[in-house]
């Protein structure tokens, strides 16, 4: 069984850097790629602006969730 909490939790994420934005973008709907925090509320705002489907891909660190 898999722990809720620490080192062992982050199992199975390892994704390749993908721009899920950009896929979007190339199939009609708005894309936006995020790497920086300081992007995130101007890409949320495009995306709400955009008036069609849209998809914020946001590059998060693979971070273990912590213990409480």
């Amino acid at each position: 069984a898999l722990k809720s909490y620490g080192s062992e939790r982050a199992q199975g994420l390892d994704l390749l850097p993908t721009r899920y934005g950009a896929v979007a973008a190339a199939l009609g709907a708005h894309g936006a790629d995020v790497t920086r925090f300081e992007q995130l509320a101007p890409a949320l705002n495009r995306a709400q602006k955009a008036g069609k489907p849209a998809c914020v891909n946001v590059l998060i660190e693979r971070r273990p969730a912590p213990r409480y």
